[in-house]
């Protein structure tokens, strides 16, 4: 996560960053201020390899750069958001909140129909467990909850926030990729950014095919050159592959 000590310790540097940017007000505020229409209008040529699809009417990401100002003890510096979005994180949005939101709501019901029953004449003990009920629960925000009335007579009310809702479902598939590389396109900030799934992959690599018989090396020098080494075989890995897509081969070092 890009935070504002990163991104003016960059600027100080001269040095380019390139990632998202944590949950806050400010983020929330930015996110948000883009229309769904002006997305649309802003369609991205980025598709990931599991989209085969070549129809131009189907844009699974749409983005559209925001400024976005850093503060960080007195200082701050202002550079771009592209706040994007994508056909999939909607998706998975919009099944997350459903899933917790029904959790939510058979949870508060349970508590109800237990009301001014055993320890539940107690309102300290039915406070506690609406408490627990909510607490990780990312859709608690929408639901209003009201407990009144006093040991053995508590009555317990709770509805969904409309309002709250319909503003939660406008951010839907919506998130910030924070930058000061002002010469980066739209879609070239988009690839970059998705291009880091290929040197996570990398590691897993490291841990997989290159993983070699257990070496007991005990000084420093010998464990660099075991790291090392292994390095030098992700890269000839690497370059094969590279020079096998120049050549219109696809495949991979994999045996």
């Amino acid at each position: 996560m890009i935070t504002a000590e990163a991104a003016l310790a960059c600027q100080r540097h001269g040095l380019f960053y390139l990632g998202p940017l944590a949950d806050s007000r400010a983020v929330t505020t930015v996110v948000s201020s883009v229309p769904t229409k002006e997305l649309a209008d802003h369609p991205l040529a980025y598709r990931p390899q599991r989209v085969k699809t070549a129809d131009p009417r189907f844009a699974p990401y749409q983005g559209v750069w925001r400024p976005f100002t850093f503060e960080h003890e007195g200082e701050q510096v202002t550079d771009r958001v592209l706040v994007v979005w994508s056909a999939g994180k909607q998706r998975l949005d919009e099944q997350k909140r459903k899933q917790q939101l029904k959790r939510l709501l058979n949870q508060l019901a349970g508590i109800e129909s237990k009301l001014n029953t055993r320890r539940y004449k107690q309102r300290a003990y039915a406070e506690k467990q609406l408490a627990q009920a909510q607490q990780g629960n990312s859709a608690h925000n929408l639901v209003d909850i009201e407990l009144t009335g006093i040991d053995g007579a508590l009555s317990l009310t709770f509805r969904i926030n409309r309002q709250k809702l319909a503003a939660a479902q406008a951010l839907d598939g919506r998130y910030p990729l924070a930058t000061n590389a002002s010469h980066l396109s739209a879609n070239e900030a988009l690839t970059l950014f998705k291009g880091q799934d290929g040197i996570e992959k990398r590691f897993h690599t490291v841990k997989g095919p290159l993983l070699v018989q257990p070496l007991f090396v005990r000084s420093d020098q010998r464990i660099e050159g075991l790291v090392f080494m292994t390095l030098l075989a992700l890269l000839v890995r690497a370059i094969v592959e590279r020079e096998g897509r120049r050549h219109g081969l696809s495949f991979t070092a994999d045996p």
